[in-house]
């Protein structure tokens, strides 16, 4: 059975763009961070002429991937990281904090404004240990439906 790293798993959630998607390499055990670009280049075999040469010598990296037998690692869409901030925001004992919370997640900007409610009664820690457990259990959902074995490298 193929062992993932937890925390290169979790690095590769933390990955701020859309345009960029993780992925487990069953043979060499490592996760990997393809842009659908370089995905689609590879996919077509050839390099487009005016390439960066930075992005020639990380698509000659990626060439060496089986494509076919990569597992794709949950997306921000899989996540759903504004039912997270809701849940941990629910989750909260004082009414003041919990009340805030909820109404900053709704409307515009409301990652920005969580972040900024979360500052405001010092709850920033807190939030992030509820984030990383929650990932923690989305890896190994992950890992159990694609019969992988986590190492927990966390420490």
């Amino acid at each position: 059975m193929p062992s993932v790293s937890l925390q290169k798993a979790l690095d590769a959630l933390d990955v701020p763009s859309h345009e960029f998607v993780a992925y487990f390499e069953p043979a060499s055990g490592d996760v990997v961070v393809i842009s659908e670009e370089d995905l689609e280049i590879l996919e077509s075999g050839e390099i487009p002429n005016g390439t960066p040469d930075w992005m020639k010598d990380s698509l000659a990296q990626l060439r060496g991937l089986d494509l076919e037998a990569l597992i794709p690692l949950p997306t921000k869409f899989d996540i759903h990281e504004w039912e997270l901030m809701k849940r941990f925001s629910m989750a909260l004992a004082e009414d003041l904090q919990r009340e805030e919370l909820l109404d900053a997640i709704h409307g515009a900007g409301a990652f920005r404004m969580f972040r900024h409610v979360l500052d405001e009664f010092g709850l920033g820690d807190a939030w992030f240990a509820y984030r990383q457990q929650a990932f923690k259990e989305i890896i190994l959902a992950w890992a159990s439906r694609n019969k992988l074995e986590v190492v927990d490298d966390t420490d």
